[in-house]
């Protein structure tokens, strides 16, 4: 009994790839990146400016659902593409999945030398706040 079981999982590992890594990319598979204008039309607001600084957003530890590494990323406004709102916009971010990188979705989180540096953020409005859908940094 024990044989089968550890054929049927080996086998569940081989034949069925995304089952067996979860939300790990497969190599050779091609994956739709969002275009600008597309980013654009999924945002509710879009914005660049300059990060001021990031903390991790004890608020969201331990609530249902909710991503274990959320942050809170203080944004110094330089320009509303999308929407409009005050100078400084606090926005939450995470650090993300395996498979963002594949479908062009880059968080603020991962990224080194963050405070000071300038982006430009596609922001979505969820449950009462404001989330990155993807970030690009400028120069």
């Amino acid at each position: 009994m024990t044989k089968t079981i550890a054929y049927v999982c080996l086998l569940i590992f081989v034949a069925h790839p995304t089952l067996s890594f979860g939300c790990r990319p497969i190599a050779g598979r091609e994956y739709k990146v969002p275009t600008k204008e597309e980013r654009y039309a999924q945002a509710d607001l879009v914005v660049s400016g300059t990060i001021m600084h990031m903390k991790k957003a004890p608020d969201m530890e331990g609530v249902p659902g909710q991503h274990p590494y959320t942050f809170v990323v203080t944004l110094e406004v330089e320009k509303w593409v999308k929407g409009s709102g005050e100078r400084k916009l606090d926005v939450f971010d995470t650090t993300g999945t395996d498979c963002d990188y594949s479908f062009g979705i880059h968080h603020l989180a991962t990224e080194e030398r963050l405070e000071s540096s300038r982006w430009l953020l596609y922001v979505r409005r969820y449950q009462g706040r404001y989330w990155v859908i993807t970030a690009e940094r400028l120069k």
